[in-house]
């Protein structure tokens, strides 16, 4: 945090000073200083620019999505111990992601401590055009697996030609869990692809099953492992 001086200036860390009028870059090789603004902004305004100009935003750490050359999940509703390859829970919805991936498909459970339905989404930061895998009950009350496209505004359709494999959802035990598998060829005409970056999202309902407005949702980023290991 920067110091303020009663002169109306800060001092903080990477040799920066800022004043009411400009800003300075202290010492260095010539011990000279450096006039980055000499307009008169106010001295909030110049607070502000201290902190974009210092700031230093932490890289992302990718989720690991590894493939498996190890007997593949039963998609059955219910996640055993060691079924799948990797698993981490996130921290901003509490879903846990339980995955794996093979040359053809990756393999995917979601367990949710919430009542309501629960959806994963591949290749976009947001729900608009990602591919995206939800489960939640029909109009009869039926728990049901759907592959959708995300759209703007919170908005969603079934997929014309769906290419997910095979999917079950339901209340286990006290959790929604969704279980699917869905070719690494995704129908918003990505691929999963080793050692590239993708982004995918979560999200949940805390007590609606069927499809309404998430109460939670949440972005990151995964990335393939290269190799295949066992397990």
């Amino acid at each position: 945090m920067p110091n303020v001086s009663p002169a109306g200036s800060w001092t903080g860390p990477n040799n920066y000073e800022i004043h009411r009028s400009e800003i300075r870059l202290r010492g260095g090789a010539e011990g000279g200083t450096l006039t980055a603004m000499k307009s008169r902004l106010p001295l909030f305004s110049l607070a502000l620019l201290f902190a974009l100009v210092t700031a230093q935003a932490e890289p992302e750490v990718p989720q690991v999505l590894p493939m498996s050359a190890g007997a593949k999940p039963s998609v059955d509703g219910r996640v055993a111990a060691g079924e799948y390859a990797a698993a981490f829970t996130d921290a901003k919805t509490g879903i846990r992601v339980s995955w794996q991936t093979d040359a053809q498909n990756v393999y995917v459970a979601l367990e949710s401590a919430m009542k309501g339905w629960v959806a994963m989404g591949f290749g976009a930061r947001g729900m608009r055009n990602a591919s995206m895998v939800i489960g939640s009950t029909d109009k009869q009350g039926q728990w049901v697996v759907e592959e959708q496209m995300g759209k703007a505004l919170y908005r969603h359709s079934k997929v014309e030609s769906p290419k997910l494999v095979s999917g079950v959802a339901g209340p286990v035990e006290g959790k929604t869990v969704l279980e699917f598998v869905l070719p690494r060829s995704l129908s918003n005409g990505q691929t999963l692809t080793a050692g590239e970056p993708m982004p995918f999202i979560l999200s949940c309902h805390k007590s609606k099953t069927k499809l309404s407005k998430h109460s939670k949702a949440t972005s990151a980023l995964l990335v393939l492992q290269e190799k295949p290991g066992s397990r």
